[in-house]
């Protein structure tokens, strides 16, 4: 839940503590990731997570979209082969 969206209503006990846990395992995630991936894989998985396409991602490291989609396929084979 974004605080943001909710300025001016005050949140309840339970949604700061589900906010608070999301955030905890989105940071357990990425150190997991930051183990397993290389900086330029990270920064794929990173702005792929964000909901950018392969397209936007690959303007962002101006590099073509191909190449982005074969960095997207080493990150699924690691991940498979290592499951997290």
């Amino acid at each position: 839940m974004d605080l943001q969206e909710n300025e001016g209503e005050d949140l309840s006990y339970e949604e700061i503590l589900e906010d608070k846990n999301n955030n905890q395992q989105e940071i357990e995630l990425f150190n997991t990731l930051k183990e397993k991936l290389t900086n330029e894989e990270l920064k794929v998985c990173k702005l792929l997570y964000d909901g950018y396409s392969l397209r936007e991602i690959a303007k962002k490291l101006k590099c073509s979209a191909e190449n982005v989609r074969l960095i997207k396929e080493k990150i699924r084979n690691k991940l498979d082969k290592n499951s997290l």
